[in-house]
């Protein structure tokens, strides 16, 4: 633990299409393997990941592997506002960020968690010449499932806060409507509801040639990744996809409130991108 505190990493600003984004740069110690631009999850679960994100990436950089935590536009430490974000805008800055990590020597990988592996895989898609693979930390499936899980949230603590129960039919009535929505302390615009609720994964036939580790958290004593997961990468495997599951133990840390590591997640990863993982689930 000691020896990953000590790994060197530098806070730059990149400039984005809107404004400045910022971003922890973790270069490759000794012989470079390859470079990482990792993307971190949606709003709160942002903040609940960062240590975890942090501590994966000193890892991958003594490993060999460069690695860059960008913030998109409102987000982070990046400039904007949450509310002045979206979908399209968040692709222009993974697109930065990939324009910057160009300029370094190695194999391009792109590495999201929850939400943001829908984000990586569509800009993997529109990259396919220079993204080499993918790294899918307990990746989003389907972008309307998880955004009304999201919209649980608002329910759960409305009686408290409005005086009445509100629910997820009437708060998607009112984000068609146009009405912004505060939910736990961001506010949701109309077009980024819409376009969280059209995201999904990509067909493998646009992602030729592309390689990708998913791996995804399981209770003890388990090993097969959730039914929905193995479905996409049964599909994925079967057209040709070089798709890779891997199984993990460890808290849900990007759903709880205090800090807890997984550092088993932070050893396969290394293991994934040094070519020793397996299938496994």
């Amino acid at each position: 633990m000691n020896a990953l505190v000590d790994t060197p990493f530098e806070a730059c600003f990149l400039e984005g299409v809107r404004g400045r984004l910022f971003g922890l740069y973790f270069p490759a110690i000794g012989k470079t393997e390859g470079k990482l631009l990792c993307i971190p999850p949606f709003a709160e679960e942002s903040n609940r990941c960062r240590v975890m994100l942090g501590q994966a990436a000193r890892a991958l950089a003594q490993a060999g592997w460069a690695t860059l935590i960008l913030d998109p536009y409102g987000c982070g430490d990046s400039e904007g506002a949450f509310e002045q974000a979206d979908w399209s805008g968040w692709q222009a800055d993974i697109d930065t960020g990939i324009e910057w990590l160009g300029e370094l020597p190695g194999a391009l990988g792109l590495w999201g968690t929850r939400l943001a592996a829908l984000q990586v895989m569509q800009a993997a898609q529109r990259h396919r010449e220079s993204v080499a693979r993918v790294l899918l930390w307990q990746p989003v499936i389907n972008g309307k499932q998880m955004f009304t899980q999201y919209l649980r949230l608002r329910v759960a603590s409305s009686l408290e806060a409005f005086g009445r129960q509100e629910s997820t039919k009437e708060l998607r009535e009112r984000l068609e409507q146009g009405e912004t929505l505060e939910i736990g302390g961001y506010y949701i615009t109309p077009t980024l509801a819409a376009a969280i609720d059209h995201a999904g994964l990509p067909e493998p036939s646009a992602l030729s040639g592309l390689r990708v580790d998913w791996l995804e958290r399981v209770d003890e004593g388990k090993n097969q990744l959730g039914m929905g997961s193995r479905k996409c990468i049964d599909a994925w495997q079967k057209a040709g996809l070089d798709t890779r599951p891997v199984a993990f133990n460890g808290p849900p840390f990007w759903q709880l409130h205090e800090r807890f590591l997984a550092p088993e997640l932070v050893d396969k990863t290394l293991a994934a991108l040094t070519q020793d993982a397996r299938p496994d689930a």
